[in-house]
């Protein structure tokens, strides 16, 4: 996964020949095993030597510019594991390969500066959270963010298990204490007899981890914590919760024995408005502010504004493409109708100069894009 440091890097970066390469490729399935991804890069590299050609160069050249890209299309094992999308760049000597957690639409460019315009939202919209997974035998911590899940080691931090906190002798103490089968996990209740001595117990130990968490990890902490667990602890642990940023919704039922991976999944589910919330407010500032001087629906007025640091939030439609050049004199647009030699792509010279301004970038379909007739809108700071 690209860093924000390295996107910054790649928006910075300006050439003579900045050559990208960004596609969809498949992480299993039958396409992994035909090299589908292989094959498309194979001829994505035909396409990069025509290019070359039109820009001037010879055999000989266009063959040394092709050579990094040649020997990764020849290694083997690299083909076989892959993500949802790669992008390749190269300028002079400079020579790097992203994996990407998502797929970009297929773009190839030779110009100034490399092709970043689906790398931005993927580092700029990609937040962290916390998951606590709670059973009474075990506890787990898990710091994620969209595209990744790693489990945090508690041993010695906090107690994994009810009778660390109550005491390992509470089974034969208290005969109304039995296991009652929830599916994969277990949940430890009382007969109706003595409801309240189990939970009781449940919340001495619930409140024995929040205070271990709180004070070793999460104390200056903002993310939100999601608690996986079955319903009848969630209401237990909600009530001895001394974090202020506890989720409000919780994944239901035991995770005792599921992977990592379906615990990401099941909590990005309920984090569909923590990542996706800036935008809908980014477009109702757009409407709030239209007609002020302080937003601009067109690349040839938001352009200049991008040079100067003015954008506060961009919005492109993707995937979308407008070629052509800058006159920085006269601040016009020549628009070209495709790539070709001295071609810039605007849209992407809007996301580098934004990116390198602290600005916020997003990306909405055509059927999303709230203005007709252009490619780009902005908010501007000033």
């Amino acid at each position: 996964m690209i860093t924000n440091t390295e996107l910054r890097r790649l928006a910075e970066h300006q050439g003579e020949r900045c050559i990208s390469i960004l596609f969809p490729t498949h992480k299993s399935g039958q396409e992994v095993l035909n090299e589908k991804d292989k094959k498309v890069f194979k001829n994505l590299l035909k396409e990069l030597s025509r290019a070359l050609e039109k820009q001037g160069l010879n055999n000989g050249e266009i063959k040394a510019e092709l050579a990094p890209f040649q020997a990764l299309l020849e290694d083997h094992l690299f083909w076989h594991y892959l993500d949802h999308g790669l992008a390749v760049y190269k300028s002079g000597d400079h020579f790097e390969v992203h994996q990407l957690p998502e797929a970009p639409a297929g773009m190839l460019t030779v110009s100034d500066r490399f092709y970043i315009v689906p790398l931005v939202p993927m580092v700029q919209r990609n937040k962290t959270f916390y998951i606590l997974e709670l059973n009474l035998d075990e506890i787990k911590f898990f710091k994620a963010d969209k595209y990744r899940i790693e489990e945090i080691e508690l041993e010695g931090i906090t107690p994994r298990a009810l009778e660390e906190v109550v005491g390992y002798d509470y089974r034969e103490k208290s005969p109304q204490f039995h296991t009652l089968s929830m599916g994969r996990g277990t949940l430890i209740k009382g007969h109706e007899s003595s409801p309240e001595m189990d939970k009781k117990e449940i919340s001495k130990f619930f409140e024995a981890v929040d205070d271990a968490l709180y004070k070793s990890f999460l104390h200056e902490k903002k993310e939100p914590l999601i608690i996986a667990c079955v319903e009848y602890f969630y209401p237990i642990y909600k009530e001895v919760n001394s974090y202020k940023n506890l989720y409000p919704e919780h994944i239901k039922g035991s995770r005792k024995n599921a992977k990592d991976a379906e615990l990401h999944r099941d909590a990005l589910q309920l984090l569909q408005d923590y990542f996706e919330a800036e935008v809908p407010e980014r477009l109702e500032k757009f409407m709030m502010l239209a007609g002020t001087g302080k937003t601009a629906q067109s690349v040839e007025n938001i352009l200049p504004a991008a040079e100067r640091g003015r954008v506060e939030h961009l919005i492109l439609q993707y995937p979308e493409s407008i070629f052509g050049e800058y006159d920085e004199e006269k601040r016009e647009i020549i628009r070209h109708d495709k790539y070709d030699k001295g071609s810039k792509e605007l849209l992407n010279e809007l996301a580098a100069l934004t990116v390198l301004t602290d600005g916020s970038v997003d990306l909405l379909p055509d059927e999303k894009f709230p203005v007709e007739d252009t490619y780009a809108i902005a908010v501007f700071r000033w």
